[in-house]
């Protein structure tokens, strides 16, 4: 037989799981957007490729390295995201990867146009820390889905990449 305390632990179990079945599809959500806004803009900036060798008159290596380096950065850095998602909840590094991502991304743009230099740091940090998104948001999914939904809640996250790339760099290049 159980005792009243354990009935209690037993029903406070099924209301946690409960709040947390709701709470995986925000999870999903802003996962989706998360990796749209993130990885869907480091996808479509091939589109830029040309107007950025033709506005800093530079070779084709050096507008190569548009897409180079912040992919090569973004898997040396890995595991350093791996270590931080292993001691810290793995929302705040995704939300401090996103946001000083962005930060990078922005300032780029805005402030460094006029030194390619200058431009391609900035565009490198940030996809540097865009690139962990493809680490950190499968172990957030993994916290909040089952095994049984991992594959596909992971898959619907990753399908914000495509829908990124489709309309960002159009977007910004009209």
């Amino acid at each position: 037989m159980t005792s009243e305390p354990e009935n209690q632990k037993q029903s406070q179990n099924d209301q946690n799981q409960a709040n947390n079945s709701n709470f995986r599809y925000y999870v999903l959500a802003a996962s989706f957007l998360t990796i749209m806004m993130t990885l869907g803009y480091v996808r479509s900036s091939v589109i830029y490729l040309d107007l950025w060798k033709n506005s800093y008159n530079i070779s084709e290596f050096q507008t190569a390295a548009f897409l180079f380096f912040p992919l090569l950065l973004s898997g040396l850095t890995a595991p350093f995201a791996a270590i931080l998602c292993s001691k810290y909840p793995i929302k705040y590094i995704m939300a401090g990867v996103t946001v000083i991502g962005s930060a990078a991304n922005i300032i780029g743009p805005v402030f460094c146009y006029k030194s390619y230099y200058a431009f391609m740091s900035c565009l490198t940090t940030a996809g540097a820390l865009y690139g962990n998104m493809l680490l950190i948001v499968p172990m957030e999914i993994n916290t909040w889905f089952s095994p049984e939904q991992r594959v596909f809640a992971t898959a619907i996250a990753f399908t914000g990449s495509s829908i990124g790339a489709l309309w960002i760099g159009p977007l910004f290049t009209s």
